[in-house]
């Protein structure tokens, strides 16, 4: 918490085909994560492929105009009895069996189209199928059966009785013609997909085992602990004999609310109110953190608990979603990110996270030693934000307990917070009521609670924007409450 560090920003989707065709490492083979909660989108199609088939639709496509003119025409002359001078003066051949299958070889481009702006790996598959089945195996049908046509035109041309284009040309020659471009074209078609899916079978075992299931989760140690770290030293200074040893409790509050607007004017939302000052025991090491991280455009998280966990585990849910609004084009919900958040921590249940950065046999002397705990290292979040569904709070804590809630306070001084909001809060408020009130509670819990202090940030989240509010110090929050009651600001006895 000593850090505000660098935040992640969020994106709507839209700059997702500009990012595809600018940045190096989107050329790569793009992994697609899947949504926690009940689908997993799933697709390995990279950006370079979808270029090359696309270069290769409009050839393909051109070819298909000219025989479904040439079908088409036959089809209606035969059926219909309808006849075009044009096709007379061209005295083209009747059409073959195969011929009518091409013409069906539209169908793949269709589901390569689809499956570009989301990646869905069916559609995918299906024209990967359909290349196949609409286009190379039919060439090679007409490829085989114009092959005795060829060879009696190849050894007598002049009294050949092969069939010509325009009385002049023969169509054995056109048609291999044909063959050639075509089978080029399917062929390369075919094998980009062909490659890309032979590829990443193991990226989908990979995938299923790291998305689908229970987070497992890794201990990592330094292969030599830093320079001042080393184990034997730091147990001896403090848990030896006659060490003190360390403090690790904390305290912060942080709180969020929904309300509805009061009148037309107001805009109404959430309010996401915490205070700034980071505490390890009795000594305050800082007055100035910002405990309200950012989520994408839509959406925050609050930091309670362990600041170097809080921040790491939030930055990563943050990575998580603006990975899947880049590649899905869409806003994650405020569900999603919560259930993320809490699988990802319910891997780590009752291990004590910050644990992870030490080594492996001083992790288990701390455990014996009793002084690393669960409790030792808590950590707590709400996750608020706007959806499709609307406003939403997830409370989500370091056991991987997740629930939805329209008031929530977690830290320290939540129990103070939760008097102020217990009294005032109203499902209606006009702005300027729920704003006071969340610095109302923050600036009560930190006058009666040591560990939270400084500052009250606040951010409002309304349907349309996110919106961080001035920081105001809570100590003049506290005498302009003493001037609105009209009393002192210490409860003191006055002098008759």
């Amino acid at each position: 918490m000593s850090s505000r560090g660098q935040r992640a920003a969020g994106t709507d989707g839209t700059d997702f085909q500009h990012r595809q065709r600018i940045a190096a490492h989107y050329q790569e083979r793009e992994i697609e994560h899947c949504e926690v909660l009940d689908v997993c989108n799933t697709s390995f199609f990279s950006a370079q492929y979808k270029f090359i088939l696309k270069w290769f639709f409009a050839p393909h496509i051109l070819i298909l105009i000219f025989m479904w003119a040439k079908v088409g025409s036959e089809v209606l002359r035969r059926e219909f009895g309808w006849r075009s001078a044009f096709f007379e003066r061209l005295d083209m051949p009747s059409a073959y069996p195969w011929e009518y299958v091409w013409c069906l070889s539209f169908i793949p481009i269709i589901c390569a189209m689809l499956s570009f702006p989301k990646n869905r790996v069916k559609l995918i598959n299906y024209h990967y199928y359909g290349h196949f089945v609409f286009g190379i195996l039919p060439c090679m049908i007409g490829l085989g059966g114009q092959l005795p046509e060829l060879f009696d035109y190849m050894s007598d041309q002049e009294n050949s009785q092969t069939p010509t284009f325009k009385g002049v040309f023969p169509m054995v020659i056109i048609w291999y013609i044909f063959f050639a471009v075509a089978l080029q074209i399917h062929g390369t078609m075919w094998g980009c997909t062909f490659d890309e899916q032979n590829e990443n079978d193991q990226d989908v075992v990979v995938l299923k085992n790291n998305f689908m299931h229970e987070p497992v989760p890794n201990m990592f140690a330094f292969p030599q602990p830093p320079l001042g770290i080393q184990a034997k030293d730091f147990v001896a200074t403090h848990f030896g004999k006659d060490a003190k040893n360390m403090q690790f409790r904390r305290g912060t509050t942080t709180l969020a609310f929904i309300y509805e607007p009061a009148t037309a004017n107001d805009k109404g939302g959430i309010v996401v109110a915490v205070d700034s000052r980071a505490s390890s025991g009795e000594y305050i090491s800082s007055k100035s953190v910002m405990k309200i991280l950012d989520i994408g455009d839509h959406m925050v998280a609050t930091m309670a608990g362990g600041a170097a966990d809080c921040q790491f585990w939030t930055r990563t849910v943050a990575k998580y979603c603006n990975l899947f609004e880049l590649r899905e084009k869409t806003q994650i919900t405020v569900a999603a990110a919560s259930k993320y958040f809490a699988n990802v921590l319910y891997g780590y249940r009752g291990m004590g996270l910050s644990v992870l950065f030490i080594t492996k046999k001083l992790a288990e002397l701390l455990v014996i030693l009793d002084v690393c705990t669960k409790a030792a290292l808590f950590q707590g979040s709400m996750i608020a934000g706007y959806d499709k569904r609307g406003p939403q709070i997830f409370k989500v804590d370091s056991d991987g307990d997740r629930c939805q809630l329209q008031v929530c306070s977690v830290g320290s001084g939540s129990l103070n917070a939760y008097g102020v909001l217990d009294t005032h809060y109203k499902r209606k408020m006009t702005d300027e009521e729920a704003l006071k009130l969340g610095r109302r509670a923050i600036m009560h819990a930190t006058y009666r609670d040591s560990g939270s202090g400084g500052v009250c940030n606040m951010v409002h989240i309304t349907p349309k924007e996110k919106i961080r509010l001035p920081a105001i110090d809570v100590s003049k929050l506290w005498y302009e409450f003493a001037d609105e009651l009209g009393r002192d600001i210490a409860y003191e006895p006055r002098d008759d």
